[in-house]
Protein backbone atom coordinates (compact mmCIF):
# COMPACT_ATOMS: atom_id res chain seq x y z
CA UNK A 1 0.00 0.00 0.00
CA UNK A 2 2.57 2.44 0.88
CA UNK A 3 4.93 1.57 -2.22
CA UNK A 4 1.50 2.04 -4.59
CA UNK A 5 1.16 5.60 -2.85
CA UNK A 6 4.40 6.95 -3.48
CA UNK A 7 4.35 5.43 -7.00
CA UNK A 8 1.26 6.98 -7.73
CA UNK A 9 2.90 10.45 -6.17
CA UNK A 10 5.99 10.22 -8.19
CA UNK A 11 3.74 9.24 -11.10
CA UNK A 12 1.91 12.73 -10.15
CA UNK A 13 5.23 14.57 -9.90
CA UNK A 14 6.41 13.39 -13.06
CA UNK A 15 3.17 14.39 -14.88
CA UNK A 16 2.88 18.19 -13.70
CA UNK A 17 6.80 18.59 -14.70
CA UNK A 18 5.56 17.23 -17.87
CA UNK A 19 2.94 20.08 -17.75
CA UNK A 20 5.30 22.60 -16.86
CA UNK A 21 7.83 21.31 -19.59
CA UNK A 22 5.26 21.51 -22.13
CA UNK A 23 3.97 24.96 -21.67
CA UNK A 24 7.39 26.30 -21.61
CA UNK A 25 8.28 24.76 -24.74
CA UNK A 26 5.15 26.04 -26.41
CA UNK A 27 5.35 29.45 -25.11
CA UNK A 28 9.05 29.51 -26.80
CA UNK A 29 8.15 28.30 -29.70
CA UNK A 30 4.90 31.18 -29.78
CA UNK A 31 7.15 33.77 -29.17
CA UNK A 32 9.98 32.62 -31.58
CA UNK A 33 6.95 32.16 -34.80
CA UNK A 34 5.79 36.09 -33.15
CA UNK A 35 9.29 37.64 -33.55
CA UNK A 36 10.12 35.58 -37.15
CA UNK A 37 6.83 36.57 -38.66
CA UNK A 38 7.08 40.23 -37.19
CA UNK A 39 11.17 39.73 -38.44
CA UNK A 40 9.80 39.79 -42.36
CA UNK A 41 6.56 41.45 -41.25
CA UNK A 42 4.74 37.98 -42.75
CA UNK A 43 2.18 37.10 -39.86
CA UNK A 44 -1.36 36.82 -41.12
CA UNK A 45 -2.77 36.78 -44.85
CA UNK A 46 -4.61 39.90 -45.94
CA UNK A 47 -8.51 40.31 -44.96
CA UNK A 48 -11.07 40.59 -46.83
CA UNK A 49 -11.90 43.54 -48.61
CA UNK A 50 -14.61 45.65 -46.90
CA UNK A 51 -15.18 49.59 -46.97
CA UNK A 52 -17.40 51.45 -44.50
CA UNK A 53 -20.04 53.21 -46.04
CA UNK A 54 -19.61 56.51 -48.32
CA UNK A 55 -15.47 55.75 -48.68
CA UNK A 56 -14.95 56.40 -51.96
CA UNK A 57 -11.94 55.41 -53.78
CA UNK A 58 -9.39 57.08 -55.97
CA UNK A 59 -7.11 54.77 -57.77
CA UNK A 60 -3.86 55.92 -56.20
CA UNK A 61 -5.36 53.46 -52.80
CA UNK A 62 -6.48 57.21 -51.31
CA UNK A 63 -9.86 57.71 -49.93
CA UNK A 64 -13.09 60.52 -49.42
CA UNK A 65 -15.15 60.71 -47.01
CA UNK A 66 -17.56 63.52 -47.48
CA UNK A 67 -18.72 65.34 -44.10
CA UNK A 68 -22.10 67.24 -43.63
CA UNK A 69 -19.96 70.45 -42.87
CA UNK A 70 -18.66 70.18 -46.81
CA UNK A 71 -15.23 68.72 -45.52
CA UNK A 72 -13.79 65.83 -46.94
CA UNK A 73 -12.13 63.52 -44.66
CA UNK A 74 -9.16 61.62 -46.49
CA UNK A 75 -6.77 59.02 -45.93
CA UNK A 76 -4.86 55.57 -47.74
CA UNK A 77 -7.06 52.80 -47.81
CA UNK A 78 -6.55 49.30 -46.76
CA UNK A 79 -4.39 47.63 -49.51
CA UNK A 80 -1.91 50.03 -48.57
CA UNK A 81 -2.05 48.99 -45.05
CA UNK A 82 -1.88 45.57 -45.65
CA UNK A 83 0.84 45.71 -48.24
CA UNK A 84 2.82 47.75 -46.51
CA UNK A 85 2.09 46.63 -43.13
CA UNK A 86 3.10 48.89 -40.54
CA UNK A 87 4.38 52.00 -41.43
CA UNK A 88 7.09 53.67 -39.44
CA UNK A 89 6.20 57.67 -40.09
CA UNK A 90 3.97 59.92 -42.16
CA UNK A 91 4.76 63.30 -43.53
CA UNK A 92 1.51 65.36 -43.69
CA UNK A 93 0.63 68.49 -45.64
CA UNK A 94 0.96 72.10 -44.28
CA UNK A 95 -2.72 73.30 -43.42
CA UNK A 96 -3.70 75.86 -45.68
CA UNK A 97 -1.97 74.40 -48.13
CA UNK A 98 -3.47 73.50 -52.40
CA UNK A 99 -3.33 70.31 -53.91
CA UNK A 100 -4.97 69.03 -57.20
CA UNK A 101 -6.17 65.25 -57.62
CA UNK A 102 -3.76 62.97 -57.81
CA UNK A 103 -0.56 65.10 -56.87
CA UNK A 104 1.19 63.91 -53.13
CA UNK A 105 -1.00 64.46 -49.75
CA UNK A 106 1.25 62.71 -47.72
CA UNK A 107 4.39 60.51 -47.65
CA UNK A 108 4.50 57.30 -45.62
CA UNK A 109 7.82 55.60 -45.02
CA UNK A 110 9.08 52.18 -43.93
CA UNK A 111 12.22 50.70 -43.60
CA UNK A 112 13.32 54.23 -44.87
CA UNK A 113 11.64 53.62 -47.73
CA UNK A 114 9.16 56.56 -48.74
CA UNK A 115 5.87 56.12 -50.80
CA UNK A 116 3.63 59.02 -51.79
CA UNK A 117 -0.06 58.94 -51.32
CA UNK A 118 -2.15 60.87 -53.71
CA UNK A 119 -4.64 63.20 -52.88
CA UNK A 120 -8.20 61.55 -54.12
CA UNK A 121 -9.59 65.46 -54.80
CA UNK A 122 -8.22 68.72 -55.35
CA UNK A 123 -9.15 71.13 -52.34
CA UNK A 124 -7.40 72.94 -49.51
CA UNK A 125 -6.37 71.02 -46.83
CA UNK A 126 -8.27 72.44 -43.41
CA UNK A 127 -6.71 70.14 -40.91
CA UNK A 128 -4.33 66.94 -40.48
CA UNK A 129 -4.17 64.22 -38.30
CA UNK A 130 -1.37 64.93 -36.01
CA UNK A 131 -2.10 62.23 -33.83
CA UNK A 132 -0.16 59.95 -36.46
CA UNK A 133 3.16 62.34 -35.87
CA UNK A 134 3.89 60.65 -33.00
CA UNK A 135 2.50 57.29 -33.85
CA UNK A 136 1.06 55.91 -36.99
CA UNK A 137 0.21 52.44 -36.43
CA UNK A 138 -3.19 53.97 -36.69
CA UNK A 139 -2.78 53.86 -40.58
CA UNK A 140 -2.45 50.11 -40.63
CA UNK A 141 -4.95 48.99 -38.27
CA UNK A 142 -7.66 51.78 -38.74
CA UNK A 143 -7.31 53.51 -42.20
CA UNK A 144 -10.79 54.44 -42.64
CA UNK A 145 -10.46 55.58 -38.82
CA UNK A 146 -8.07 56.91 -36.05
CA UNK A 147 -5.46 56.67 -39.56
CA UNK A 148 -7.06 59.35 -41.48
CA UNK A 149 -4.27 61.59 -42.98
CA UNK A 150 -6.51 65.20 -43.35
CA UNK A 151 -9.31 67.06 -44.21
CA UNK A 152 -9.78 69.25 -47.04
CA UNK A 153 -12.69 71.35 -48.77
CA UNK A 154 -12.75 70.73 -52.43
CA UNK A 155 -12.43 73.01 -55.07
CA UNK A 156 -15.72 71.69 -56.61
CA UNK A 157 -18.12 68.96 -54.31
CA UNK A 158 -19.43 67.18 -57.31
CA UNK A 159 -16.31 67.85 -59.83
CA UNK A 160 -14.03 66.70 -57.00
CA UNK A 161 -15.51 62.95 -56.91
CA UNK A 162 -15.37 61.98 -60.38
CA UNK A 163 -13.83 58.88 -61.15
CA UNK A 164 -13.47 57.52 -58.11
CA UNK A 165 -15.04 54.30 -57.08
CA UNK A 166 -17.71 53.93 -54.33
CA UNK A 167 -19.64 51.09 -53.67
CA UNK A 168 -20.16 47.37 -54.94
CA UNK A 169 -17.43 48.59 -57.56
CA UNK A 170 -14.78 49.36 -54.98
CA UNK A 171 -14.82 46.07 -53.43
CA UNK A 172 -14.58 44.50 -57.11
CA UNK A 173 -11.92 46.68 -57.91
CA UNK A 174 -9.85 46.14 -54.28
CA UNK A 175 -10.29 41.98 -54.87
CA UNK A 176 -8.56 42.87 -58.23
CA UNK A 177 -5.75 45.23 -57.14
CA UNK A 178 -5.06 42.45 -54.77
CA UNK A 179 -4.54 39.64 -57.39
CA UNK A 180 -2.54 41.86 -58.77
CA UNK A 181 -0.76 42.44 -56.04
CA UNK A 182 0.26 38.81 -55.98
CA UNK A 183 1.01 38.87 -59.38
CA UNK A 184 3.74 41.74 -58.33
CA UNK A 185 5.13 39.98 -55.90
CA UNK A 186 5.35 36.92 -57.36
CA UNK A 187 7.65 38.24 -59.53
CA UNK A 188 9.46 39.70 -57.40
CA UNK A 189 10.47 36.88 -54.91
CA UNK A 190 13.68 36.88 -53.90
CA UNK A 191 16.10 34.02 -52.44
CA UNK A 192 15.55 33.38 -48.85
CA UNK A 193 12.75 35.54 -48.70
CA UNK A 194 9.65 33.19 -48.34
CA UNK A 195 5.90 33.75 -47.52
CA UNK A 196 5.53 37.22 -49.57
CA UNK A 197 2.63 35.04 -50.64
CA UNK A 198 0.71 31.72 -48.93
CA UNK A 199 1.44 28.30 -50.65
CA UNK A 200 -1.29 28.50 -52.16
CA UNK A 201 -0.27 31.61 -54.70
CA UNK A 202 -3.47 33.42 -54.31
CA UNK A 203 -3.56 35.04 -50.93
CA UNK A 204 -0.64 37.68 -50.18
CA UNK A 205 0.42 38.23 -46.54
CA UNK A 206 0.46 41.48 -44.88
CA UNK A 207 3.56 43.14 -44.78
CA UNK A 208 5.39 41.63 -47.58
CA UNK A 209 5.96 44.90 -50.04
CA UNK A 210 8.07 46.35 -46.17
CA UNK A 211 10.31 43.40 -47.30
CA UNK A 212 11.29 44.78 -51.07
CA UNK A 213 14.50 45.87 -52.50
CA UNK A 214 14.79 49.37 -53.17
CA UNK A 215 14.27 49.44 -57.22
CA UNK A 216 11.53 46.77 -56.14
CA UNK A 217 9.96 49.29 -53.64
CA UNK A 218 9.90 51.86 -56.51
CA UNK A 219 8.19 49.89 -58.39
CA UNK A 220 5.33 49.21 -55.91
CA UNK A 221 4.81 53.12 -55.26
CA UNK A 222 4.78 53.75 -58.70
CA UNK A 223 2.55 50.90 -59.88
CA UNK A 224 0.12 51.29 -56.87
CA UNK A 225 0.46 54.48 -55.14
CA UNK A 226 1.61 57.95 -55.27
CA UNK A 227 4.95 57.15 -56.63
CA UNK A 228 8.04 57.02 -53.82
CA UNK A 229 10.09 59.87 -52.50
CA UNK A 230 11.61 62.51 -55.39
CA UNK A 231 9.35 61.10 -57.78
CA UNK A 232 6.74 63.44 -59.18
CA UNK A 233 2.91 61.79 -58.20
CA UNK A 234 1.05 61.02 -61.31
Amino acid sequence: MILSYEKEKIMTAVLIITILVALVVGDALYLWYRRSGEKVGLTRAFAAVGLPQGILLHQGHSWALPSVDGRVKIGLDEFLSQSVGNFDRVDLPLIGSEVEQGSTIATVWRHEKAMNIPAPISGTVQAVNLALTSSSLHLSNDPYGAGWLAFLTPVDMQESFRGLRAGAEAKTWMQRETGRFVDFMARRLRGGVVGMVLPDGAHPVVGAASELQESDWRAFASGFAGGYEGECAS
